[in-house]
């Protein structure tokens, strides 16, 4: 696999991309950090499918290629998976591009039978990438275009997050994955208590700050 054409043609296909309210490139730096944590994830989980790391990261590379294109969308893995065929099949075998563009076509369908432990890994990295610290990225960015408060961010990291939040862990493939969703929780859910202690004019953790006077 000649990886590095490859990644010249990811970068020209999609650092340019974005939605009307995410940034320039988000699915661009969101392909590089799910490929970063699909190989990690394999590292930990599958230590012997080492010769697997180029699929996983070529993969998350383009598998949100057709991620919110208006003629795809609904339909974004499959679609993304043909165009992701005609971009890179000059630059790795086969049967290489076949694993590659069978991870895309499934990567958001929990229900595709005979799903391989790469397809697996990839899943589960394209999720946790959503949260944690991107949680609030996206908040934030979201809020301004779409006449939300700095209110309505407070009221949805209190409510909101919480009522889906078992929805998405439920989608994981891995016992890790789901300790690594409940850690970004639980960062999340910290974040939202000091967010609302500051909105209301109050001192973060004013106890303990007196006490070390």
């Amino acid at each position: 696999m000649n990886l590095q054409s490859i990644s010249r043609i990811f970068a020209d296909e999609m650092a340019h991309l974005r939605t009307d309210w995410n940034e320039p490139g988000a699915k661009y730096y969101h392909g590089q950090r799910v490929a970063k944590l699909a190989v990690r994830l394999r590292e930990l989980l599958f230590p012997q499918l080492l010769d697997k790391d180029d699929i996983l990261t070529v993969a998350a590379w383009f598998h949100d290629v057709y991620n919110g294109h208006e003629l795809y969308h609904e339909t974004h893995g499959v679609s993304g998976a043909e165009r992701t065929r005609e971009l890179i099949s000059a630059y790795c075998a086969p049967d290489e591009l076949d694993d590659i563009c069978g991870i895309i076509a499934i990567h958001d369908d929990r229900t595709a039978p005979n799903c391989s432990e790469l397809a697996k890994l990839h899943q589960d990295a394209d999720l946790l990438d959503h949260f944690g610290t991107h949680t609030m990225w996206r908040l934030a960015i979201y809020s301004p275009p779409h006449e939300r408060t700095i209110l309505d961010a407070a009221e949805f990291l209190r409510h909101d997050l919480d009522l889906n939040g078992e929805r998405w862990r439920g989608r994981l493939n891995f016992e890790l994955s789901r300790k690594i969703f409940d850690e970004k929780a639980d960062f999340v859910r910290h974040y939202s208590e000091r967010f609302d202690a500051e909105l209301d004019g109050r001192i973060w953790d004013e106890e303990r700050l007196i006490g070390e006077l």
